[in-house]
């Protein structure tokens, strides 16, 4: 929920709307001056389960129902509100996240407070043993020195800290110690804009053990070791010694790459390596981390721009692949530079288990891969497929993704570059994605008149650029089709789709996307597509969409069709549309129906 300039009798019906529909989330993000008004109204539903604050202390009575909330969200917290988070227990917490306030940017007075000891770490410690999933967020890499305090009270420490031990004596005590092989309960842990301390890692006892018992691990590298400044060469560096001085020192790129070499046998199934746009991509360790973790079921891998060195290294996760070094790997999600669509397809053929999830940003998606996808094992790949999102491949086969909403039966999620008119008539083949959730696609049907279908196919001469070439296509008798049939044909397959619950249709151009990573992304193509009046009543049966957007449709939507798409999709949430038409008060009327249904406006 974001702010609005709303008076206090709709800011709490609004939060009391959001608990009595069960999304068990509340965000409280307003001045403190409402906090009297509406906190009372929190505390009467006994279904929250996810709470986040931000710039804001705990109301009165947290504590009382501090065993509710699984989920816990503290991010940006003043100093002076330290005590009032940190001081309350919750023993059903199985989430939490925070920004990480390194000790060195405390001064000496908060310091003398708290007793030389960071309130993040005596939190963690009271945490009861059960598994926890951690994420911790700041800039690591401001450290001023490495004194015995700032070992003490590194991130690292209190990565350890969290990890609970249960102790196999006479009064089962919790201890806080490194694992020594006990049960540990940190299960997931999320680093962003982490720095990689090497010696910090190796003075804080038993780190490396509790990072290889992690069933899931996500970092966002900002860089992997103690630079502050670095030549293009890489070889020539800039360190910081004991004493925080600055000291030059020279190592080569071996040298740098050895720490990982800890993480042999590692049990992590789950790995999500990332990067932040500082991070110096000629002193990057990744490859071998991700070596190490033999046991990988999940792989999301961003690799930026870099150095020719990131060729070679793409090529050997390639022959790693193909090696069958991951045997249980079967959710990729890469955009690694200098992988090209030959490599691409050697390693989709090379996976031995049958890929759930398959996520390519970048532009190496092309026909080998795409060939690679649909025929790998007479279609192993196609039958398990859950999850589909390559929203750049320009350059596939002409109706391969006809072809994937044909032969995916578990397909979930499709985002994908465009869908022609050739793709619909060209495959006549029913689709069977009946779990489809969430469809985002462009569509290309841009017939301006009346065309014979037996014109449609003899586009397609080429047998290079479709899956059904045109000799084995079976005659059939012409028939005069416009876009406007096409469109029907295509909403008549989509609403068979009844799971669906996010829909994206129109062109791309200048309709901004945010990828897997968080950054915005501009697509363009610049086709005619879906209007409201080409039949979007066959949609109906969608009862459970909740997500429309419309925006790039050459239609403008009024608020008669606005409420009507209301009315028949009872579960939309967001409904976006390219414009509306100028009547103020009809207008006001639509938002005041929207927010009774907590639905954003997006226009």
């Amino acid at each position: 929920m974001t702010q609005h300039a709303l008076d206090i009798p709709e800011i709490t019906e609004l939060i009391v709307a959001h608990l009595t529909r069960k999304h068990f989330y509340v965000c409280i993000q307003v001045s403190r001056r409402w906090h009297d008004a509406f906190v009372p109204f929190i505390w009467n539903f006994a279904l929250l389960k996810k709470l986040y604050f931000s710039n804001y202390p705990p109301p009165e009575g947290l504590q009382r129902y501090a065993h509710l909330i699984g989920q816990l969200s503290y991010r940006d917290i003043p100093t002076s509100e330290v005590p009032r988070y940190f001081q309350i227990n919750f023993p059903n917490l199985d989430s939490f996240h925070a920004h990480y306030l390194p000790w060195s940017q405390w001064t000496k007075d908060e310091r003398k407070y708290w007793g030389e000891k960071n309130p993040l770490h005596g939190f963690l410690e009271r945490l009861p043993p059960r598994p926890l999933s951690l994420t911790l967020d700041s800039h690591f890499d401001e450290l001023k020195d490495e004194t015995d305090g700032e070992l003490e009270h590194s991130i690292w420490k209190t990565i350890r800290a969290s990890c609970k031990t249960i102790q196999t004596d006479s009064n089962m005590s919790i201890g806080y110690g490194p694992p020594s092989g006990l049960t540990q309960s940190l299960r997931s842990l999320t680093l962003h804009r982490v720095t990689f301390h090497w010696r910090e890692m190796d003075a804080c006892d038993g780190i490396w053990d509790v990072l290889k018992g992690l069933d899931r691990l996500s970092i966002r590298i900002w860089s992997h070791s103690r630079l502050k400044s670095a030549t293009p060469t890489g070889k020539a560096m800039t360190v910081m010694t004991k004493t925080g001085d600055m000291a030059t020192a020279t190592q080569t790129l071996n040298d740098l790459q050895h720490p990982f070499e800890k993480m042999a046998g590692a049990k992590i199934q789950h790995l999500t390596i990332q990067y932040c746009e500082h991070g110096d991509p000629t002193l990057h360790s990744e490859f071998e981390l991700v070596r190490q973790c033999r046991d990988l079921r999940s792989l999301a891998w961003v690799n930026p721009s870099g150095d020719n060195d990131r060729a070679s290294r793409a090529t050997a996760f390639t022959r790693e692949v193909q090696a069958g070094r991951w045997p249980y790997l079967e959710s990729l999600r890469l955009s690694i530079s200098y992988l090209n669509d030959r490599e691409l397809g050697e390693m989709i053929s090379s996976m031995i288990r049958p890929i759930r999830e398959l996520t390519i940003h970048g532009s190496a998606f092309h026909i080998l891969a795409s060939e690679a996808l649909l025929k790998s094992g007479k279609g192993r790949h196609v039958n398990s497929l859950e999850v589909l999102v390559i929203p750049e491949a320009k350059r596939v086969h002409g109706g391969f993704f006809q072809e994937i909403l044909c032969s995916a039966p578990k397909l979930v999620t499709l985002h994908g570059w465009k869908l022609t008119d050739l793709d619909i008539w060209r495959n006549p083949k029913p689709w069977v994605c009946h779990k489809l959730k969430d469809f985002q696609m462009s569509l290309c049907f841009e017939l301006s008149e009346p065309v014979a279908v037996g014109t449609l196919f003899s586009k397609a001469k080429d047998a290079r650029q479709t899956l059904h070439p045109v000799a084995s296509t079976p005659p059939r008798p012409l028939e005069m089709v416009t876009d406007e049939d096409t469109t029907a044909v295509f909403l008549d397959r989509l609403a068979k789709c009844k799971e669906l619950e996010t829909l994206l249709l129109g062109q791309r151009e200048h309709l901004p996307q945010t990828n897997w990573r968080g950054q915005r992304e501009l697509t363009r193509l610049s086709y005619q597509t879906l209007e409201l009046d080409h039949g979007l009543d066959r949609l109906k049966t969608l009862r459970h969409l909740q997500r429309l957007d419309m925006r790039l449709t050459y239609m403008a939507m009024t608020e008669l069709e606005a409420i009507w798409m209301m009315e028949q999709w009872p579960s939309l949430k967001e409904l976006r549309a390219s414009q509306l038409s100028p009547d103020i008060d009809l207008a006001r009327m639509l938002w005041s129906g929207f927010r009774e249904r907590g639905i954003q406006r997006g226009w």
